[in-house]
């Protein structure tokens, strides 16, 4: 069984006709979603992750983590990052069929 692709509501990312999120920038910073497997493909992880202008990584926080049903296909329990923005000083990202996870623009710590 094959998943559909994730319901994009990143606008940049639905005009670019991508399924990720695209990083977003502000004050010098930019700001994305890595997504990378687990312990030999047994799971998965988001982390958000700042940069400054010059590339050098100014902090990364880890905002989800799953490892896999056994026997169960991987591509219908893969979670992708829907949307990324601000709201004031605090960075949201939006997983599938999660609420949005508030983390703040300048350290990275989770608010929820």
């Amino acid at each position: 069984m094959s998943r559909l692709p994730p319901k994009m509501e990143q606008q940049a990312a639905i005009e670019a006709k991508k399924y990720h999120v695209l990083p977003i920038s502000t004050n010098g910073r930019s700001f994305s979603v890595e997504t990378f497997a687990l312990g030999n493909l047994a799971g998965q992880a988001h982390d958000v992750v700042c940069k400054s202008d010059n590339g050098r990584e100014v902090w990364r926080t880890r905002i989800f983590e799953r490892m896999y049903e056994p026997m169960l296909e991987t591509d219908v329990q893969d979670v992708f990052a829907v949307d990324l923005y601000f709201v004031n000083d605090k960075v949201i990202v939006k997983l599938e069929y999660h609420e949005p996870i508030e983390l703040q623009m300048a350290d990275g710590q989770l608010l929820q």
